[in-house]
């Protein structure tokens, strides 16, 4: 699957974010 090595660096940064979000809410 080539989708996956493109969404996985990209998961990890929507992880990265919206862990941001939930300390910042």
């Amino acid at each position: 699957m080539p989708h996956a090595s493109r969404i996985t660096p990209h998961a990890s940064r929507i992880t990265h974010h919206a862990s941001r979000i939930t300390y910042h809410a």
